[in-house]
């Protein structure tokens, strides 16, 4: 058995064992141990790379996905060559498919956008109801390719009014009328929803906007989108 350490102190172990009623050791069992011995600290290394790339990726996958984000690598008739996990849940896609969209209508303006990203060398912007993706040539394994990167605005009333009240130092109806004032609901709406009159509405989101150090609802809504509360 031979037993090597990298430089940050990690070791790794290498034996060879054989079972009773085998022959024993010879001394070319040795050598060639000892011929690996130079290589394991080495490899160990490699692999120990290998790994905190992997919990990197999976660390900014997570919070690309949080904020809204995913991408797609498509060739130019369209077929999907890579893609982040997101749009690989969320959005039921995969790699060596062609990207197809349900709607008519959608599809037929992505096909025009794409087209144009194909044609130029402009990046080219793609709206449809759930986002934007922006459409830019790239060269992928030595061949043309564009990049699709997707852009969508989290919805707040995904996250609970307890972590909002929390991260953010308000009562639990703060961060019920912070929510709905964030995905776009206006007051008269928002009290609407929470079953309050629209003064109650109005009182409370003076309450909000002082104890959140902000004026008015954009300002509301710009601080909760520029805030750490989507990776919760």
């Amino acid at each position: 058995m031979i037993k090597v350490r990298t430089t940050d102190g990690a070791g790794l172990t290498l034996s060879i064992t054989r079972s009773a009623h085998d022959r024993d050791f010879r001394s070319v069992d040795g050598q060639m141990l000892h011929s690996l011995a130079p290589f394991l600290g080495q490899a160990m290394g490699l692999w120990l790379d290998r790994q905190r790339e992997r919990a990197n990726a999976q660390i900014d996958e997570t919070m690309l996905a949080a904020l809204g984000g995913g991408w797609l690598v498509l060739d130019a008739k369209g077929k999907i060559l890579r893609l982040s996990a997101r749009l690989a849940n969320d959005f039921k896609l995969a790699e060596g498919l062609p990207l197809r969209i349900e709607e008519p209508a959608i599809a037929s303006a992505f096909t025009e956008a794409f087209a144009q990203a194909v044609a130029g060398e402009a990046s080219v912007a793609f709206s449809f109801g759930q986002g934007e993706l922006l459409l830019t040539q790239i060269e992928h394994d030595n061949a043309p390719a564009i990049l699709g990167r997707l852009r969508t605005t989290p919805r707040c009333a995904l996250i609970s009014a307890q972590a909002v009240a929390h991260h953010f130092g308000v009562s639990t109806s703060e961060a019920r009328l912070a929510i709905l004032i964030c995905d776009g609901h206006s007051l008269k709406v928002a009290a609407a929803m929470l079953g309050w009159t629209e003064e109650s509405a109005r009182t409370c989101s003076k309450s909000l906007f002082a104890r959140m150090g902000v004026s008015g609802q954009p300002n509301l809504v710009r601080r909760i989108l520029n805030s750490s509360i989507w990776y919760r």
